[in-house]
């Protein structure tokens, strides 16, 4: 007679057998590790790149981008913070835009097109209101990027997470 518990024990008993193996289960796992990490320096470069937008009104403002642009009063303190109201008021409709196209492959870049070209325009300008524009739409490009970065980042997060207690 043959006992078909004891060939399901066997099965149950090894872990790496729906993966083909052991050695197939470590190769899995690193093809799927080498995949998360391309991934995340390519997020790591998008936030460096956001970091250095953000804080380049400081350095211009040291390089004389009040004199060049013609500032007065509290206009450089208006540069600086409306940044954060695109920033602001773009968070929630990016998040309805991404669920509704539902590719974030495209809407990334897309965004970072957009945004660079946005950075560009900001060098061309020749006075406050052309500044604040670009600042404005720069908060437009920051927050559209940021909620999806902010996403990525936690679920590559948690797969390593888990890899890590699944494996050892």
């Amino acid at each position: 007679m043959h006992d078909h518990r004891s060939e399901d024990s066997i099965e149950d008993s090894d872990p790496d057998a729906e993966f083909g193996g052991h050695a197939a289960r470590v190769a899995l796992e690193k093809k799927l590790l080498w995949k998360i990490d391309l991934r995340m320096s390519i997020l790591i470069v998008i936030y460096i790149l956001n970091y250095i937008d953000r804080n380049n009104a400081g350095t211009a403002w040291l390089r004389g981008f009040e004199a060049d642009l013609h500032l007065q009063g509290q206009q450089f303190p208006t540069l600086l913070s409306i940044l954060y109201v695109g920033y602001i008021i773009m968070q929630i409709p990016s998040n309805m835009f991404l669920n509704w196209i539902g590719k974030p492959s495209i809407y990334l870049p897309a965004c970072m097109i957009v945004w660079g070209m946005i950075s560009m325009l900001t060098g061309m300008t020749k006075s406050f209101i052309g500044a604040l524009l670009t600042r404005f739409f720069l908060g437009f490009g920051n927050g559209n990027k940021n909620t999806y970065l902010s996403i990525m980042l936690h679920i590559t997060a948690s797969v390593v997470q888990t890899i890590w207690v699944w494996a050892y």
